[in-house]
C-alpha cells in the first residue's frame, strides 16, 4: 500500500521532478536520481560521485537549484533535519571510498574477510573514533538532535556495519570501485564542507598513523530503552575517547591554569 502511494506521489510530482533533474543538468550538477520516500513530501536525492571538494560544491549547488525549482511549482522545500515530530528526520548521508596516487581503489583487498583491506578497517576506526567530537558539526542545530532518535534509521551510536542502515557507519561492500564507507550522521542541515571535511580528516589521519582499527560491530545500533541506548553509546565511544578529554588531562590542564 505504502508503494502504491509512493507511485501516485511520484507521477502527480512529475512536473517538479522532471523540471529539477533538467535544471541539475543545465547546472552541471551530477544528480543521478530523485524520487519521494518515507512519506508524502519526502524527498531523497542521489547526487554522482566526485573528487575532493567538488562533492561538496555540488551538494551546496543542489540545496539551492532544489529550493528556486520548488517555489517555481509553487512548493516549499526544506533542510531541517527534523521539520516534524510526526515524521523521520531527513539526512545528509556521505559516501567515502579512496584511490592511491595511481588511481586504484584502496578499500578492497580480496584476500582479507568480506575484501575489507586494512586500510578501509583503519579509515572506518578514525571516524568512528572521532564521531563524538564531530557531533556538533554534523548536527548544528537545536533541531539536529531531534533526528537523533531510534527507529527512525538516525544513528543513536557510533557503531559500524555492513549493509546497517541503522548503524553511524554502513559499510558497501562490491567489487573494488564500489566498495565504501556511509556515514550516516549528517542532517540534511549540516554544512557539506565541514562534514566532508570531519569524514576525510579522521579516516585519513587513522590510515596513515595506523592508530585506530574499527570495533564494535553490531547486529543494529538502534535499542528499545534509554538505559540500553545510553549503555551501547557509552560502549562505543568510551575505548576511543583521545588522551586530550580524559580526566587525568582534564585535571592536568586546570593544574596548568
Amino acid at each position: 500500500d505504502n508503494s502504491y502511494h509512493l507511485m501516485l506521489r511520484q507521477g502527480v510530482g512529475s512536473g517538479f521532478y522532471n523540471a529539477l533533474m533538467d535544471c541539475c543538468k543545465r547546472m552541471d550538477i551530477p544528480l543521478e536520481g530523485v524520487h519521494e520516500e518515507m512519506g508524502a513530501g519526502f524527498m531523497e536525492a542521489a547526487l554522482a560521485y566526485g573528487e575532493g571538494v567538488r562533492a561538496a560544491d555540488d551538494a551546496m549547488l543542489f540545496k539551492t537549484v532544489a529550493k528556486i525549482v520548488a517555489q517555481r511549482h509553487d512548493k516549499l522545500i526544506t533542510f531541517m533535519a527534523r521539520w516534524s515530530n510526526r515524521a523521520d528526520g531527513q539526512s545528509g548521508h556521505i559516501h567515502v571510498s579512496l584511490r592511491d596516487e595511481q588511481g586504484d581503489p584502496v578499500f578492497h583487498d580480496p584476500s582479507e574477510p568480506r575484501g575489507m583491506s586494512r586500510t578501509m578497517r583503519h579509515f572506518v576506526g578514525g571516524v568512528q573514533r572521532l564521531l563524538p567530537e564531530f557531533l556538533i558539526l554534523f548536527g548544528p542545530t537545536v533541531n539536529s538532535f531531534r533526528r537523533y532518535q531510534p527507529w527512525i534509521f538516525s544513528p543513536v551510536a557510533a557503531t559500524w556495519g555492513w549493509e546497517n542502515r541503522t548503524c553511524a557507519l554502513r559499510l558497501i561492500g562490491g567489487s573494488p570501485h564500489s566498495q565504501r564507507v556511509e556515514c550516516r550522521v549528517p542532517g540534511a542541515d549540516a554544512n557539506p564542507y565541514l562534514a566532508l571535511a570531519c569524514v576525510l580528516g579522521a579516516g585519513l589521519w587513522a590510515s596513515s598513523r595506523r592508530s585506530s582499527r574499527a570495533r564494535n560491530r553490531p547486529g543494529t545500533s538502534t535499542r528499545t530503552s534509554t538505559r540500553s541506548r545510553r549503555t551501547t553509546a557509552s560502549r562505543a565511544a568510551s575505548p576511543r575517547r583521545s588522551n586530550a578529554s580524559t580526566p587525568r588531562a582534564r585535571r592536568a590542564r586546570r593544574r596548568s591554569v
